[in-house]
């Protein structure tokens, strides 16, 4: 009777496992278990390519060598154990990875460059924030604008600005929420702004020159490019497709401005991306719908007591209308009531992390003053941020897992 172990099927996560750590030896130990008629090659590269932070989008040398280390380890035990033609595949997996992370790595070197790396790391971040802050009050005086002439709101408002161009306040508040989030993800990890626990640390953020706040918008605009790019990555692992690269003179017609390198991501199939534009845009008008309606029958507005005073988690029991309309949108996605889901993620279930971004939302809300930039990152003690959350509603426990994520 043999001692050895049974063979085995391929299966995904004992693929993905290993690559956390970068554990060649673990995966070849699962991999020399499969029966040869199940080793599916194309498999097994769609899952290492879809695998958490195989990209590495911020430079790490050390988990860049070892991840490099174990797709040569793969590759050449894909050529002894099936051949030459499928250890290809490994290499060309390879390849695409190497190209995903030089376009993050140019964006990012390319930040330094027309007088921006005149700018401390402290210095852009906080112009990214007086940006966002210039940003949300220009979207803010344009829908209330608008919405003062229209005197109703549908879910098809065409907004304009004074002079009769289309806004999308969606889109902008969206862009600068991830300028905001790439600039000083980037600069964390750049300057090693990121705390034994892992988690990021902002140095004191004050007041630019009017120089510098030009430049700073120059960082900002970097931080879109990156962003973008993190999209075409994930398109690319994810959909598959293909990414073509520009160099001038070659630059395609849709190229504008000073720049000397372009991409173009093209989709296998050009009706995934069809289908999702139009999914999601029947979602937000039934979001709008919904709104209205919550506002008519329920009275919404009054329902919603802001940080006036304690509140628990429950139905009908709301910190804004935010809040509800949240809550009713996640009960329509998952198709089951959120408020009396038990499960929890990473710690909190889906009402308590519903209401932890409702509190700090209302809480820039009302202390967001149009002449103060810096009442968008409000700061105060961990403990105090804990009590404020423990007073609408989370225990400690869920407080801390919050602040933590």
């Amino acid at each position: 009777m043999s001692d050895s172990p049974s063979p085995i099927f391929l299966k995904r996560n004992h693929v993905t496992d290993p690559l956390e750590d970068m554990d060649w030896l673990g995966l070849q130990a699962y991999l020399d278990l499969i029966l040869s008629p199940e080793f599916d090659i194309d498999k097994i590269c769609a899952w290492i390519i879809r695998a958490e932070n195989i990209v590495c989008k911020h430079a790490s040398l050390k988990r860049e060598a070892a991840r490099n280390q174990l797709l040569t380890d793969l590759e050449t035990y894909t050529k002894d154990r099936v051949g030459l033609q499928d250890a290809k595949k490994i290499r060309a997996l390879h390849d695409l990875i190497l190209m995903l992370e030089k376009g993050y790595r140019d964006i990012w070197a390319a930040r330094l460059t027309d007088g921006v790396e005149t700018l401390t790391a402290e210095e852009r971040v906080s112009g990214t924030f007086w940006t966002a802050h210039s940003v949300l009050c220009r979207i803010d005086k344009i829908t209330t604008a608008y919405l003062e002439q229209a005197h109703a709101i549908s879910n098809a408002m065409a907004i304009t600005d004074e002079k009769g161009n289309p806004v999308n306040p969606d889109a902008e508040t969206s862009a600068i929420c991830h300028v905001a989030t790439m600039t000083c993800l980037g600069e964390g990890f750049a300057n090693r702004w990121f705390n034994k626990h892992g988690v990021l640390v902002l140095p004191d953020l004050s007041k630019l020159t009017s120089a510098k706040q030009a430049l700073s918008e120059k960082a900002s605009m970097n931080a879109l490019f990156w962003r973008n790019w993190q999209t075409i990555d994930e398109h690319r692992r994810f959909l598959g497709g293909e990414i073509n690269h520009f160099q001038e003179p070659d630059l395609p017609d849709w190229v504008n401005g000073p720049y000397s390198a372009a991409a173009e991501y093209r989709l296998p199939h050009d009706h995934i991306e069809r289908f999702d534009m139009i999914a999601n845009d029947r979602w937000k008008r039934q979001l709008i719908q919904n709104f209205m309606e919550m506002r008519g029958r329920t009275n919404l507005s009054k329902l919603a007591t802001g940080l006036t005073r304690p509140l628990a988690i429950g139905p009908g029991l709301l910190v804004s209308e935010e809040e509800g309309l949240t809550l009713i949108a996640l009960c329509e996605t998952f198709f089951h009531n959120v408020n009396s889901d038990q499960r929890r993620y990473h710690g909190l279930r889906l009402a308590e992390w519903t209401r932890g971004y409702a509190v700090l939302q209302q809480l820039i809300v009302d202390r967001f003053d149009p002449k103060g930039p810096a009442s968008l990152f409000p700061q105060m003690p961990r403990q105090a941020w804990s009590d404020l959350l423990q007073k609408y509603g989370q225990t400690a426990t869920t407080a801390k897992a919050f602040i933590d994520h």
